[in-house]
């Protein structure tokens, strides 16, 4: 399995330049937390959402990429619209790290470290019982920095 991951972000590496020409607006604070590298079982084997929007999958042995956009919601369940070639529609229904499309459940791989010890561990804030109103997190990390579980916390915004 870690091989298949390799090679996709190889692959998704050299395909690059086409993606980057259909950037569109990066996804919400809310959206971007989901980010990260989510694997499944063998047909939809590994999915990749950028905080750019863009995403590579690997399902049936093939590479995708693409873009993705979200709703405008702050909060769950959140609806993921894959694009073409991918062309369907994921959801995020807890902060568990799974992800449902096309009938396959995927799961994020991040570290074992509960959300409110990454965000305080990286200099962030953790709201406990109520989201911050404007973002729907409940990790106010310090501006520009974004909460990105996956990435291990609050992260610089290019980092």
């Amino acid at each position: 399995m870690k091989a298949l991951v390799a090679m996709t972000f190889l692959l998704a590496s050299c395909g690059g330049a086409q993606v980057s020409a259909q950037r569109d607006a990066a996804p919400s604070a809310f959206a971007t937390q989901f980010s990260g590298t989510y694997l499944g079982p063998t047909d939809f084997a590994a999915l990749e959402l950028n905080r750019d929007g863009t995403y590579v999958a690997v399902r049936a042995g093939k590479v995708l990429h693409g873009r993705f956009t979200t709703d405008a919601t702050r909060t769950l369940p959140l609806s993921i619209s894959f694009a073409a070639p991918l062309a369907e529609v994921g959801t995020v229904t807890g902060y568990d790290g799974r992800l449902v499309i096309g009938g396959s459940l995927l799961n994020l791989q991040r570290p074992a470290t509960s959300d409110e010890e990454l965000c305080d561990n990286t200099g962030g804030g953790w709201t406990d019982d109520d989201a911050d109103p404007l973002t729907g997190l409940y990790c106010i990390c310090p501006s520009p920095d974004l909460f990105i579980p996956a990435s291990g916390g609050c992260v610089a915004v290019g980092g």
